[in-house]
Formats: structure tokens, sequence, C-alpha cells
């Protein structure tokens, strides 16, 4: 089934999906088959999923030291009354739920951030590598020329990829 660009739903509407643990682009498939292992794609629309969890380990990240922040500031303020290793150990169990727990909820916001600024690569049915060999030679506005130009100013750079042209 080939993805619509009417299937691209508003910033709003994804990153709510996304939160609820939905695929971002329809609503109807689950976005994790576990915890928060992601599923493969969509079920529905056939979003893919899997191939772009990497791409959400910077927001995890950022998301994570902010409430790691947070988390201190409140330590900070709220400090526990009577014996402090028990409070200690309190605040701590409290932070590890806190981030642990939130971890499906920024995991799914940052998925459907992914997929809303690059709805491309959401198509369904089209791998990585196919998506890959289909932009590699063509620009936004057709096929993409090797720059002859710069490599007669730069006869070091001859032998990058200018096919019929020997280093001189």
């Amino acid at each position: 089934m080939a993805a619509e660009p009417s299937l691209r739903p508003s910033l709003r509407v994804a990153v709510v999906r996304g939160a609820r643990g939905l695929c971002p682009r329809c609503g109807k498939g689950q976005l994790f088959r576990r915890f928060h292992a992601v599923e493969v794609r969509c079920a529905s629309c056939g979003c893919e999923f899997l191939e772009r969890e990497g791409d959400c380990w910077g927001f995890l990240y950022v998301t994570m030291a902010i409430m790691i922040g947070l988390l201190g500031i409140a330590a900070f303020f709220l400090r526990p009354t009577g014996n402090e290793a028990i409070g200690r150990v309190v605040v701590l169990a409290i932070a590890a739920a806190v981030l642990i727990g939130t971890l499906p909820l920024r995991k799914g916001i940052a998925m459907a951030l992914d997929i809303y600024a690059d709805p491309v690569r959401s198509h369904a049915g089209e791998s990585a590598e196919t998506m890959a060999a289909s932009t590699e030679s063509r620009g936004p506005s057709g096929p993409v020329e090797q720059p002859r130009a710069f490599h007669a100013e730069h006869p070091a750079h001859g032998d990058l990829g200018v096919p019929g042209e020997t280093p001189s």
C-alpha cells in the first residue's frame, strides 16, 4: 500500500499520537511491541519505525538531561525530614521511576517528530536502500551532474568520481 500525502497529519496530531504509542502518521497501528521496543512498521499504513529508532537518541538524551536537572532542583528544595539516607534512596527511586516510566512517552514523541520532519522516509514499502538509490543521482529538480569546473580548478581532486577523466 503506497503512502498518500493526505496521511500526513499536523504536528500536534502526530505528537499526540506518538505520545499515546500509536502510529504518528495514521493513528491506527501500534508504535511499540513491548515497553519501548518499536515495531518494524505500522500494521495499518506501513510507516517504517525500526529504521528511524536511531534518529531518536539525541531527543531522548536531551529530555533525560532536562529531567535530571529538574529532579535535581526538586531534590534540592524538597529535603526529606528524618533519616537522610532513606530520603536519598527514596529520591533516587523516584528519579529512576520517572526516567524509566516516561521513556515510551518520550520515545513516541521523538518518533512522531522524526516522522513529521521527514515524511518521505515513512512511505510504506520503501526500504532505506531503495530511498538512497532513488535520491543518490537526483536532486530536488532533476539529475545531479558532477561539477567538472571544480575538478578542472582542483586537479588534486580529479580522481573523485568524474567518469572518463584521469587525474593530471
